[in-house]
């Protein structure tokens, strides 16, 4: 029994060494994996395609699941010296694996417009086309629903707080309570709209409808002027792409404006004073027009018909 004991101990000590001599290999093949993409980076960014081309797909040989950023160096690195064939095959790996992202882009990138010549290249086309599709139809619809029942439940607390300011006053503890549970609401809304928009982009009325497209918006226009001058050219682009309007971006420029610098560019941001709407601090009264047209908006004073004066 005795002896039979010492085997078994031998045998879980030859385990245990080489399990720990695979661990200390896997951790060697990490780190020597990443000093090679380093090296890749590095060559890559001093425009030395052939080289980092070559380390790339070394890498990759060894690795069956790259990083994303790699991947698209990778491919735009073989592109460089006419290797189509591995740069598709990056890219469709690359589209592939990470297909809850937007990659219209790559349709356009300069990188690889002289892979378009290839037949290869109406995979990576169709690839994309198919994982777009794929997100509107599965994703559009629950962020439509989302959106319109975030929508619902903010037009449910203000006229609760209306209803208390009339009861209470607006200095009241029950109106000072619910402006509190609406100001975490609309921090809440800020983080899920800000999800949507870094994971599927900004999703156009096309996609989620005219209203929840426009919740979306509104999220982003109630944030503070620094947060929401951020937005101010995901919502540019979103409006060249047709999935934001132009009242949308001019309006966020002007909120931004106001706040920084008390002056508005387009005129959208409107006051009330004696029965009658005024945009305050138009920054170019002779300008605002020709401004407002470049970017699609009617002329001025049309705008202000729409509030009745």
């Amino acid at each position: 029994m005795f002896g039979i004991i010492i085997i078994n101990m031998r045998y879980l000590a030859l385990i245990i060494l080489c399990f720990n001599c695979f661990c200390g290999q896997c951790q060697a093949q990490s780190i020597n994996e990443k000093d090679l993409i380093k090296q890749a980076d590095s060559l890559y960014n001093n425009a030395n395609y052939k080289r980092a081309a070559s380390i790339y797909n070394t890498v990759f040989k060894a690795n069956s699941r790259p990083g994303t950023f790699d991947l698209y160096k990778g491919a735009s690195a073989n592109a460089h010296i006419n290797k189509n064939a591995r740069a598709i095959n990056y890219l469709e790996l690359l589209v592939s694996q990470n297909h809850l992202k937007r990659y219209d882009s790559l349709l356009t990138d300069s990188n690889f417009l002289s892979l378009h010549k290839d037949k290869r290249w109406h995979n990576v086309s169709y690839l994309i086309s198919t994982y777009k599709d794929d997100i509107e139809h599965r994703y559009g619809k629950t962020i439509k629903q989302e959106l319109i029942e975030i929508n619902s439940k903010r037009i449910s607390q203000k006229r609760l707080l209306d209803s208390l300011v009339n009861s209470y006053g607006w200095r009241s503890v029950q109106a000072a309570d619910e402006r509190k549970l609406i100001a975490t609401t609309d921090s809440t809304n800020f983080l899920k709209v800000q999800t949507i928009i870094n994971t599927y982009g900004y999703m156009g009325p096309q996609i989620i409808g005219t209203e929840a497209n426009q919740v979306m918006f509104n999220i982003i226009l109630n944030k503070d002027a620094s947060i929401a001058k951020k937005y101010i050219p995901i919502v540019w682009q979103a409006y060249l792409k047709g999935n934001a309007s132009a009242n949308n971006y001019a309006a966020l420029v002007d909120k931004v404006a106001l706040r920084e610098s008390n002056t508005q560019i387009y005129g959208t941001i409107m006051l009330r004073k004696d029965g009658r709407y005024y945009a305050p601090a138009v920054l170019d009264t002779v300008k605002v027009d020709s401004l407002r047209k470049q970017i699609g908006l009617p002329p001025f004073r049309e705008y202000l018909k729409e509030f009745g004066n």
